[in-house]
């Protein structure tokens, strides 16, 4: 179940958001689900390209799927396990319709981290971490804020502490 209380981080430069998306990676599990929500800019992009970097074997390029909707990369999780990760966004996709003809169902038993998830977000498992970008008024800094289920609470308490 997603927790309804927010953490919130107020004000991180690229780099402390750098590290968090590092973090977030080390935590991932098979089939687990991150949402990236936000205004055009703040900084999804950037933290799902940092967050894949961090768990690939080699210096991959990451680039936004605004145009082709879907890619996958291979990963390792921290575990060791390699795993297939999927970055989408949504942004272009219009009506349900065509989610359904992009498969999806095939894609959640591995890491999915989905950009502009609101057209779908009511079909998606409450087992996930649900995390909004938004700008602030200092210069490079973004507030994140992260929702997400007890694993999440805890794995970001955590996170808050050595930070």
């Amino acid at each position: 179940m997603t927790s309804s209380k927010p953490m919130l981080f107020p004000s991180l430069s690229l780099a402390q958001m750098e590290a968090l998306a590092r973090y977030v990676g080390s935590c991932l599990r098979k089939g687990d689900i991150v949402t990236f929500s936000g205004d055009l800019g703040a900084g999804k992009t950037s933290f799902a390209r940092e967050l894949i970097r961090s768990l690939s074997a080699k210096n991959v390029q990451v680039t936004s799927p605004t145009f082709v909707i879907m890619q996958s990369y291979d990963v390792k999780l921290a575990d060791g396990s390699p795993e297939q990760l999927w970055h989408l966004d949504l942004y272009r996709i219009k009506n349900e319709k065509e989610v359904q003809e992009l498969g999806l169902e095939e894609i959640w038993p591995h890491v999915t981290l989905i950009e502009w998830p609101d057209i779908i977000k009511n079909t998606l498992s409450k087992k996930r971490l649900d995390i909004v970008f938004n700008f602030v008024p200092f210069k490079d800094s973004r507030k994140l804020s992260f929702t997400g289920d007890d694993y999440w609470q805890e794995k970001l308490q955590s996170f808050e502490e050595t930070a």
